[in-house]
């Protein structure tokens, strides 16, 4: 699962740079940070 806010990548785009596929428990977060830096990161979801 990928989510972008405020980066120039498209998810789609990003997918296949990534080369990553949907599904699991891992998310990543794509974002631009106050000082306009494009950042990734990767979540993982907490056991239940």
């Amino acid at each position: 699962n990928i989510v972008t806010r405020n980066f120039p990548i498209p998810v789609e785009v990003l997918r296949k740079k990534l080369n990553l596929q949907d599904g699991g428990n891992t998310r990543i977060i794509a974002t631009t940070d106050n000082n306009k830096n494009h950042i990734l990161i990767r979540a993982v979801a907490a056991p239940k």
